[in-house]
């Protein structure tokens, strides 16, 4: 994440390059997976906390990219600390299996329906690091 200063002695332009940057790298099949995702979050946190699932999701995800590691677990403990979500062990194990669909995407953008992520969750037993 961009730091809270930078972007007030920014250009428009500048501001406006750097977002699609960090979209590019995010979503690299463009709005259509960027959909997919929030859909599918929002189905699964409901509309009241869909924003704050999909900012914990973007949080994570943006931190699997930039690791040398991929250390799932270690990562999503640090950005749960900030806190943005209440996270069930269920919703947790659908994020983390999510994240890892997203992270192997092509340009089919295949991804699993929201029950398809809760019953995965289930079989593995909601919560993967306990």
């Amino acid at each position: 994440m961009m730091n809270i200063f930078e972007g007030l002695f920014q250009s428009k332009e500048e501001r406006e390059r750097r977002f699609q940057e960090y979209s590019k790298k995010i979503f690299p099949y463009g709005e259509g997976q960027r959909q997919k995702i929030k859909d599918i979050l929002y189905a699964l946190a409901g509309k009241k906390n869909g924003a704050q699932l999909m900012m914990h999701y973007l949080l994570i995800k943006e931190a699997m990219i930039d690791s040398e590691t991929k250390d799932y677990e270690a990562i999503a403990a640090r950005i749960e600390k900030k806190k943005l979500i209440k996270l069930t062990p269920e919703l947790r194990a659908c994020v983390r299996l999510l994240i890892y669909k997203d992270l192997e995407a092509d340009e089919s953008l295949n991804y699993p329906t929201p029950e398809e992520l809760k019953a995965q969750a289930a079989k593995e037993g909601g919560n993967h690091n306990g």
